[in-house]
């Protein structure tokens, strides 16, 4: 088709320099080409899309350094979000099987993989999400052995306190967004290891 065909204007961002200390109009350039709006030849069940909005987010800051090393592993690359769960779930909070997880956010970039991850870490997970569609996904799809929708909780104390047995010895929290689940978790339980990324900040071993 004719549409198929159209050429559009395509602006672009590019490095010209890597970066050193604070960035500058220097080190970067506007570049402008035409790309046409058609799948490339031989590809199946593939669409073209279109960026309305894209993120600069600080992590990008790193990849505009000239590095010694490289900024990804080839072999397992899951991305920001990915490394963010890994990272916090792993490296901060360090789960045992059996210990009980809940993250904020749940069905997020990053509460997604820190459920599936404290699964296969032998974890009992819940999560919170902000609409029946989100918490049905949790429970079914994402293997979230509980979930509810903190909208539709009057008490959000008590919907903590119901779906992630706050009587275990030992409740990790990941907090992605909620602040206030943050303070509501931190006066149920009597000993949990917090991971927070929202403000960066990082509690191990609080109570």
């Amino acid at each position: 088709m004719a549409a198929e065909q159209e050429a559009v204007r395509n602006k672009r961002v590019i490095l010209s320099n890597y970066v050193t200390g604070f960035p500058k109009e220097s080190d970067m350039k506007i570049t402008c080409g035409s790309i046409k709006l058609k799948v490339a030849d031989g590809l199946k069940d593939t669409v073209l899309l279109k960026n309305l909005y894209i993120s600069c987010d600080p992590y990008m800051r790193e990849r505009m350094s000239k590095l010694d090393r490289p900024s990804f592993v080839d072999s397992f690359h899951p991305g920001m979000p990915g490394v963010t769960a890994y990272a916090g779930l792993y490296e901060v909070c360090s789960p045992k099987k059996g210990e009980y997880v809940y993250a904020s956010a749940a069905s997020g970039a990053v509460g997604q993989p820190v459920g599936q991850f404290a699964k296969l870490a032998g974890c009992y997970v819940v999560g919170s999400a902000g609409s029946k569609e989100k918490v049905d996904l949790l429970k079914n799809k994402f293997g979230f052995n509980d979930a509810f929708n903190y909208k539709e909780e009057p008490d959000l104390d008590a919907a903590l306190k119901r779906s992630a047995a706050t009587n275990a010895s030992t409740i990790i929290f990941h907090f992605n967004i909620y602040y206030r689940a943050l303070v509501i978790w931190l006066k149920c339980v009597s000993r949990s290891r917090n991971c927070n990324f929202t403000s960066v900040l990082c509690f191990k071993e609080t109570g």
